[in-house]
């Protein structure tokens, strides 16, 4: 059975076919445990490229407190060392490794701007409030290009109180936005992730 976390390696695959060159530039903003920064980093390389990867996240400075307040997962990550150690493992070719970024994104994430030109792919699934979602958007808005794919994670249809739906409704006509199925249930909550790619002129 499908979940919504298989968009992630779907939509990679096609940006990973529009790079024209040898190097795929990947972002994610809330790493976690590394699940997904891993799978993504593996699939890059067996399309025969190179993954550039640069992870934003708490990290050990995730207390409880901000834990609840963004609605997050109900066990806290593991240290940033931990994950960096992971990461690092799953690297086929020399000398590269990941980045990992620790801090609070609204202090952190405006710095991908001095890593990359335009990112391929970036995948937002940090804290659920409003207003990181909202920094979060427009700390990669500058890095995403005519090509770049953006996935958000945690879209609640029809709820404007958390999660993504509430800016996805409000992006200007410069982006295109695109609910991805499938919708997630859990325990009768909705949960679908959504797809923004700069609209074509």
């Amino acid at each position: 059975m499908r979940s919504r976390y298989d968009c992630v390696s779907t939509e990679l695959a096609k940006a990973i076919k529009s790079v024209q060159g040898n190097t795929v530039h990947l972002v994610e903003v809330g790493v976690y445990a590394g699940d997904r920064a891993e799978a993504m980093i593996r699939q890059v390389q067996a399309a025969g490229k190179e993954a550039r990867y640069f992870g934003y996240d708490l990290f050990e400075g995730l207390t409880p407190e901000k834990n609840t307040q963004e609605k997050g997962k109900a066990k806290l990550p593991p240290s940033r060392a931990a994950v960096l150690q992971r990461l690092t493992k799953a690297y086929t070719g020399k000398g590269l490794k990941p980045t990992l970024v620790a801090g609070d994104s609204k202090d952190t994430l405006p710095g991908i701007q001095g890593h990359v030109i335009f990112a391929d792919f970036i995948f937002i699934d940090g804290g659920h409030s409003l207003d990181t979602i909202e920094s979060d958007w427009h700390s990669v808005e500058p890095v995403v290009g005519p090509d770049t794919i953006v996935l958000f994670d945690d879209c609640y249809p029809g709820d404007d109180t958390v999660g993504c739906f509430e800016l996805m409704c409000r992006l200007g006509r410069e982006f295109l936005v695109e609910p991805l199925e499938p919708v997630d249930d859990c325990n009768g909550l909705k949960i679908q992730m959504v797809k923004v790619t700069r609209a074509k002129t």
